[in-house]
């Protein structure tokens, strides 16, 4: 049996990486001037996954 943790951050506002959304203008704008979200936060808050593996005839 194998368990664990994966953990992801969607976005990060304060590293130096971005991610550019073409619009349908033509024009290249940050995600976060094209979200519809009022808060960016919720794209930057960290996410847990727990998981649990074993066969199948354990069961």
């Amino acid at each position: 049996m194998i368990t664990g943790r994966l953990s992801n951050t969607a976005y990060d506002p304060a590293s130096n990486e971005t991610i550019n959304i073409l619009t349908k203008l033509g024009k290249v704008v940050d995600v976060i001037e094209a979200s519809d979200l009022p808060n960016i936060r919720a794209l930057s808050q960290k996410v847990q996954k727990y998981y649990i593996c074993y066969p199948k005839e354990i069961l």
